[in-house]
């Protein structure tokens, strides 16, 4: 078994959690970490992913600024140096011009083609779009996730966005309870197809009213592209030790 573990949250758990601590101290929290999470997933290899420089989503947003809302320098005291021992401890990957996010999910399809079992580990809902087995590693919680489900988690994003990362999605014209009215039939939609069509709809009839039919449609396929994690690398997966 594999975990697949998106390794940025991890410096933020551990540098957060223990704050004020001295560095080799929580270098060996974080070891701690990361083999509770080995233990609970009964795996005996780990692919670890970084996000390093770089990203194709920033020249995709032409609405507005992807992650544009984020605090910079809210990081915590160790951040550089827990990313550092990552790498050189763990073999982390760090990933250029995508996120760590793409790489997990590239890995992961990876194994699903060639029937390898896999677990990915992260506490980021936007994974679970992915098709197989979850694990937070903050929670304890479990998901197995469906192509089905997969399909319905992304398409329910595009309408709800993501505001974490400054994606609006409809949340931002219908507001909260126009939005879940809007939400609830895709949960009997099971043709993925179907599920598009219907989004595609609710964009063109609810869309922001200061945007023609064709920059609506526009909007929607943008908001798709950036909330997309990837199965397939855009460029060579050399950063992926897939043996």
């Amino acid at each position: 078994m594999r975990a697949i573990i998106d390794a940025d949250p991890l410096i933020y758990i551990v540098g957060f959690g223990h704050q004020g601590m001295p560095l080799g101290y929580q270098k060996s929290q974080m070891d701690d970490f990361i083999e509770n999470v080995l233990v609970a997933t009964e795996a005996d290899r780990a692919s670890l992913y970084l996000t390093g420089k770089g990203n194709y989503r920033f020249d995709v947003a032409t609405f507005q600024p992807y992650k544009g809302n984020r605090d910079k320098s809210h990081k915590p005291e160790y951040y550089d140096e827990l990313r550092e021992y990552l790498q050189e401890s763990w073999n982390a990957k760090l990933v250029e011009g995508m996120e760590a996010d793409d790489a997990c999910g590239i890995h992961a399809y990876y194994y699903k083609d060639r029937g390898k079992p896999y677990t990915i580990c992260t506490i980021d809902k936007d994974l679970l779009m992915l098709e197989g087995t979850h694990y937070n590693y903050k929670t304890g919680v479990w998901n197995e996730i469906s192509e089905e489900e997969g399909w319905r988690r992304f398409y329910l994003q595009t309408l709800t966005g993501d505001t974490s990362d400054n994606i609006p999605g409809l949340y931002k014209v219908t507001g909260a309870k126009a939005t879940k009215k809007i939400k609830d039939p895709l949960q009997s939609i099971t043709v993925r197809e179907e599920m598009d069509a219907y989004c595609y709809g609710q964009y063109v009839q609810q869309g922001d009213s200061e945007l023609d039919t064709s920059a609506r449609v526009q909007y929607y396929r943008e908001i798709q592209e950036l909330l997309w994690i990837l199965r397939e690398p855009r460029t060579a997966p050399n950063f992926i030790s897939v043996e």
